[in-house]
């Protein structure tokens, strides 16, 4: 079953279960994300799911009398996700209040929608990597969330595009394609 609802420039589509909401933009969405359904949270929110499993395991496994969190080869690049997926929000957050204020909005739009996909990519493979052997367990969820990762960076703008959109609009460079 799937539902749709316009709320002033916003869509939000609630199917099978799984909330997505779409920024409508330049005749082409902003995928964002939405932290209300952790079965279905598009770019960031995907990242956030992730890295909140890689931290709850990290901290919970315990090898060599200590939890596997408190080695800096865990810790750290956790911390990276965590950071990588605050700044595609501020971006995801810009793009929006431009939008809103009526203001050129593409590039910011654009880069919010490269930098969550890669940011949460990046987080839902560090949480499969983080689990180990048991990232690929479907009881952890995270290998669901590491296939699930890709969509944002395909669909509905490949991150290739966002690329030539962004050399082309912002950077002046001539048409690549």
């Amino acid at each position: 079953a799937s539902l749709e609802v316009e709320v002033r420039n916003w869509n939000i589509a609630i199917n099978c279960g799984k909330l997505y909401t779409r920024h409508l933009l330049l005749g082409t969405s902003l995928l964002m994300p939405t932290a209300a359904d952790e079965d279905g949270p598009e770019a960031v929110g995907l990242g956030q799911a992730a890295l909140e499993r890689a931290a709850r395991y990290a901290r919970e496994r315990v090898v060599f009398d200590r939890p596997i969190g408190q080695n800096q080869a865990i810790a750290h690049p956790l911390a990276e996700c965590w950071m990588a997926l605050e700044a595609a929000w501020l971006m995801t957050l810009r793009a929006a209040s431009r939008y809103d204020a009526g203001l050129p909005c593409g590039a910011d739009a654009n880069a919010a929608k490269y930098l969550a996909a890669e940011a949460a990519f990046k987080a839902c493979e560090r949480a499969v990597l983080t689990h180990g052997g048991m990232g690929y367990a479907k009881e952890y969820d995270v290998e669901r969330l590491f296939r699930e990762v890709m969509i944002p960076r395909i669909a509905p703008v490949s991150q290739e595009m966002i690329r030539n959109f962004i050399a082309e609009q912002v950077l002046d460079q001539p048409r690549s394609y």
